[in-house]
């Protein structure tokens, strides 16, 4: 039956739950902060403008055709004659035919010049518009030019912030891989979900016999509940582990710490296989604690 010491085992179970608890904290930062990653650029780019829409230029049909009848008549009246009323007519058409080509060409003028009028007040329309357009397209440009490198500035600090908690999750990794090889807790049980089942179980009991706790640890049975125990308690529990690693926060603390740690450890009967285990449980101590001191985020998360 493997049985530990509580003031060494307990230790280092809050150790490991509380480096677990910490891990997941951490994936929950780094999942966030790849989100905002992805999402920079397409939050700030403006809004390209709309070009307003043409108005038409030509004088059509009738425009055509009111022109082309006042031409003719106009050249009419040069042709067959001076201007009636006053000269005479030199070839003998009656003098009524002349101001018959004379009312068609006043009549023909009046819708002519509202065509042509309204052909240039359309093309001056377009021409400020273009221009309009043009200023506003400058302005995007420039505007787009900006935007693109606050966006790029941007993703530069944020994959900057991404890639410090991928290190701070990769640093939490190695000081489990470090807790976890001290062989105290079987490969099958190195989970979140084990950890705080058997911190649970140790910390709120005298028992000291990990087989028999490990032994009425189903998984799948108690999952829900230590979800809810891992919600519930791991911002206290993370709190408690830097108020612990504050009150060891100097070297010559943890080292007193480490030397009384040994001591007592020098002065248990214990195989080499189990010195081995507790003094890699002392390390773990040590070295999770340093962290927790030095982490000053944590009690951001």
């Amino acid at each position: 039956m493997a049985k530990y010491k509580r003031e060494f085992l307990v230790p280092y179970l809050r150790n490991v739950c509380s480096l677990h608890l910490l891990e997941k904290k951490i994936d929950e930062q780094i999942y966030e902060w790849r989100r905002i990653v992805r999402t920079t650029e397409g939050r700030i780019i403006p809004q390209k403008p709309q070009r307003e829409k043409e108005l038409d230029a030509s004088i059509g049909c009738f425009g055509i055709f009111s022109t082309a009848m006042f031409v003719i008549y106009i050249m009419a009246i040069f042709i067959f004659g001076v201007v009636p009323f006053v000269a005479p007519i030199p070839i003998g058409l009656p003098g009524w035919i002349i101001q018959i080509f004379f009312l068609g060409a006043v009549l023909f003028a009046i819708p002519t010049f509202l065509c042509w009028k309204e052909k240039y007040e359309n093309i001056a329309i377009n021409r400020k518009n273009e221009e309009y357009y043009q200023e506003k397209l400058n302005e995007y440009n420039n505007r787009l030019d900006s935007a693109k490198e606050q966006a790029r500035k941007e993703k530069i600090e944020n994959t900057e912030i991404l890639n410090n908690w991928i290190k701070e999750g990769q640093t939490v990794r190695g000081l489990l891989k470090k807790a976890y090889d001290a062989n105290v807790i079987p490969g099958h049980y190195r989970g979140m979900y084990a950890a705080v089942y058997l911190y649970n179980w140790f910390s709120t009991s005298g028992a000291d016999d990990l087989d028999h706790a490990l032994s009425m640890f189903v998984l799948e049975e108690i999952k829900d509940r230590l979800d809810t125990i891992i919600e519930n308690q791991s911002e206290m529990m993370l709190n408690q582990q830097v108020m612990i690693a504050n009150q060891y926060a100097m070297i010559e603390q943890q080292k007193e710490y480490e030397c009384m740690m040994r001591q007592k450890l020098n002065a248990i009967q214990a195989t080499q296989e189990e010195q081995l285990s507790y003094s890699k449980m002392i390390e773990c101590h040590t070295e999770t604690l340093a962290f927790f001191a030095a982490a000053d985020y944590i009690r951001d998360l």
